[in-house]
């Protein structure tokens, strides 16, 4: 394959890439945002009944714990796509440049 058509190839791979990572950013931020509802819910609800709402707690500490740590492995996928988000943008301005040259 000549240079040219390498160039012009991986900018159309990268910027399929790039789509794709939008997309699974926006997934993970909606996971969040569903599970701070989730969340605002679980306050609202046991704001009136904090015996039942601590005999809960500690019932489901392991569980809740997991949960937990399940919204950090989402918070940190959906900062980890944002970074791959830019870095495939610098990547794309780069190859749209050298093509131009």
């Amino acid at each position: 394959m000549d240079k040219i058509y390498k160039k012009k190839y991986s900018t159309y791979v990268l910027k399929e890439r790039l789509a794709n990572r939008k997309e699974w950013a926006t997934y993970f931020s909606e996971v969040l945002l569903h599970k701070d509802i989730t969340e605002q819910v679980s306050k609202e609800f046991y704001k009136n009944r904090p015996l039942l709402s601590f005999v809960f707690k500690l019932y489901f500490l392991p569980i809740n714990f997991l949960n937990y740590l399940s919204k950090l492995r989402t918070w940190h996928y959906y900062k980890k796509c944002e970074k791959e988000i830019e870095i495939l943008k610098n990547e794309i301005g780069q190859n749209i440049k050298n093509e131009v040259k």
